[in-house]
Formats: structure tokens, C-alpha cells, sequence
């Protein structure tokens, strides 16, 4: 678990911003990257949180976004507009959702959030060019398999023997832990099952939560047992508004409390299409 921000996770990994939508730093060989710019309001946090570990956003090399939903992209902008060097790079066929257009759908819901947490919002509106990459591409030791499932664009990033999952094993709060199969179960299963066979040493998650050694391992697991048993729930049930509605009132709540009612109605919606589907 993150207790605190900053936090050194490992070698050459810190967690920066807030605990809730954590991004990190990772010290490469050649460089520094910030992986998952989270929210908007994670910037100003993160500039001090550097300095306080020796560094400084003018020498972020790189920014490396692992999947495209709002709470995972929406500190790009600004993080461009304080550093026009930064190189960002985005899962292939992915660049769309970073494009003004999307930015400015998103900007609400990183505003409901970052009001939730109590920070301010940051540059939301910055024009901006991508670098894409899939599996086949190495960024100073950072690798990446392509892991659907939670979206067709989830990807996860392994340094030294650390998997950086973000949302690919679901949702890992504090008190709430949820499968997050919003795209396809079969795929959601099958990535996890991947991430396991590479047997990290760490997994790292996109919100409050890491797993080192034995627990990775264990994290891993529970992550498929979960995602079962709410599908076996779930099967026999219909894609109905009432049905959408009891799952929401039963998940909304504690950290799902920072997310707009409207994402987590989503969220019920995309998990029992995904559950009852043949």
C-alpha cells in the first residue's frame, strides 16, 4: 500500500502525487520518466514532490500514459506546458482520446475529482504530438505488453522486474477492490494471466496499492478470483436500467466516492454487458 507521497517503492521508482491516483517516477539509465499522469491536479503536487527527492520537471524526459480513461491522462497538458521537451507517449491507436476534443469531454470529470481530493486543476488545453508504442517498443529499459481487457488500449510497463499494471487487475483501493473488465472478460483474465506468467517481483497498480514478492503473486490471483465471482453473480442478469442501478447503489461508494456518479453508473453498465454476454 502507498502509505505516503512521495514514496520510493523500489529501485528507481518513487510514487509521486496523491495516493488515491498515484503517478510515478522511474530513473532509467539514460533518463527520467513520469509514468501514469493521473489527474490534472497531481502537477503542482508532483513539482514539489520532486524536488524534495532531487529532482526537477525540467529534466522529465519522457511521460508515458498506460491506458486512455480520464483519471489517467488528464495531467498531460499541463505537464507539456511546463516542460514543451517532454516526449509523451501514448498506447498505438490510442492518440485520439488524447486530442483536445476528448481532453475538454474529460476536463469535467478531472474537475468532480480533483475537487473531491481537495486540489486545484492544472492546463488542460495544451496542443500537443504523441509518440505511440506497442509491444515491440523499448523506451530506455521500459517495455510494455499489451494488456486488455479493461480497455482495448490498457497497457502494462515492466522495469527491472516491476510490472506497472495500472488498471489491467482492477481497482485496488484502501476498503474497496473491484474487477474493472469493462472492454471483455475473457481478455481481462487472459492479461492478468499474462502479467502472472512473467512472475514480477513487484506489481504496482493505478490507484493506492503495491505488491512486492509473494504478494504479487497472491495479488494476481485474487484479481482473477474476483473478476469470477462477480461475473458468476452477474450471469443470468439482464442489461437492464434496474440492474444498472443495483450495481451502482452497491458500488458506489468509498473510493468510488471520488468519481462522478455518472463514471460509476458507467462502470456498472460496461461490468454487466461484459458479465452476461455470450
Amino acid at each position: 500500500m502507498i502509505l505516503s507521497v512521495p514514496h520510493k517503492i523500489c529501485e528507481n521508482v518513487w510514487a509521486l502525487g496523491n495516493r488515491a491516483f498515484p503517478s510515478f517516477l522511474l530513473r532509467t539509465p539514460n533518463g527520467l520518466y513520469i509514468l501514469e499522469p493521473e489527474l490534472s491536479c497531481n502537477l503542482s503536487l508532483i513539482e514539489k514532490q520532486l524536488k524534495t527527492i532531487g529532482f526537477s520537471l525540467k529534466e522529465i524526459d519522457g511521460c508515458i500514459v498506460l491506458h486512455e480513461h480520464y483519471d489517467h491522462v488528464m495531467m498531460v497538458p499541463g505537464l507539456k506546458a511546463l516542460n514543451p521537451e517532454i516526449e509523451i507517449f501514448v498506447p498505438l491507436k490510442s492518440e485520439r482520446f488524447l486530442q483536445k476534443e476528448s481532453l475538454l469531454a474529460y476536463r469535467l470529470f478531472d474537475e468532480f475529482t480533483c475537487e473531491k481530493l481537495n486540489l486545484p486543476t492544472a492546463e488542460t488545453e495544451t496542443k500537443m504530438g504523441f509518440n505511440t508504442y506497442d509491444e515491440s517498443t523499448h523506451i530506455d529499459g521500459i517495455e510494455f505488453i499489451h494488456t486488455p481487457g479493461h480497455s482495448p488500449f490498457s497497457y502494462t510497463a515492466l522495469f527491472n522486474g516491476t510490472a506497472f499494471v495500472s488498471d489491467a487487475a482492477g481497482f485496488w483501493g484502501e476498503k474497496l477492490k473491484f474487477p474493472l473488465y469493462f472492454q471483455s472478460f475473457e481478455r481481462y483474465i487472459e492479461s492478468i494471466e499474462k502479467i502472472a506468467k512473467i512472475r514480477p517481483h513487484t506489481v504496482i497498480t493505478g490507484h493506492f496499492s503495491y505488491f512486492s514478492k509473494d504478494e504479487a503473486d497472491k495479488m494476481l490471483k485474487e484479481s482473477i478470483k474476483m473478476a469470477e465471482q462477480l461475473k458468476k453473480r452477474l450471469e443470468g442478469k439482464t442489461l437492464d436500467e434496474e440492474t444498472v442501478k443495483t450495481l451502482y447503489r452497491e458500488i458506489y461508494r468509498d473510493e468510488f466516492l471520488l468519481y462522478p456518479e455518472e463514471v460509476i453508473k458507467s462502470v456498472a453498465r460496461y461490468i454487466i454487458k461484459r458479465s452476461v454476454e455470450v
